[in-house]
């Protein structure tokens, strides 16, 4: 997914009050997925995702699922880097 793409979508969101703000974290903002999340992603920021600072390799993210279910996808690629580190 394009970062503008994903932009967009977070823009709409934000404006449609479906998100809280760019700070909210991933495991908040899309909490049924955080069955999928572990410790470290529980905290990445919408705006970490969008700034991509957020650390995660979506390289080795599944491809397959990338395309099927994007954001069980992003709480499940493995981190790099801590968040902001990038």
């Amino acid at each position: 997914m394009t970062k503008s793409v994903k932009s967009a979508a977070i823009g709409i969101a934000l404006s449609r009050g479906d998100l809280d703000s760019l700070n909210q974290p991933l495991a908040t903002a899309f909490s049924d997925y955080l069955g999928a999340a572990d410790a470290a992603h529980q905290h990445i920021t919408l705006r970490e995702v969008l700034t991509q600072t957020a650390g995660m390799n979506t390289d080795s993210a599944d491809q397959t699922d990338l395309a099927v279910n994007p954001i069980r996808a992003l709480l499940q690629a493995p981190l790099m880097a801590a968040p902001r580190a990038c």
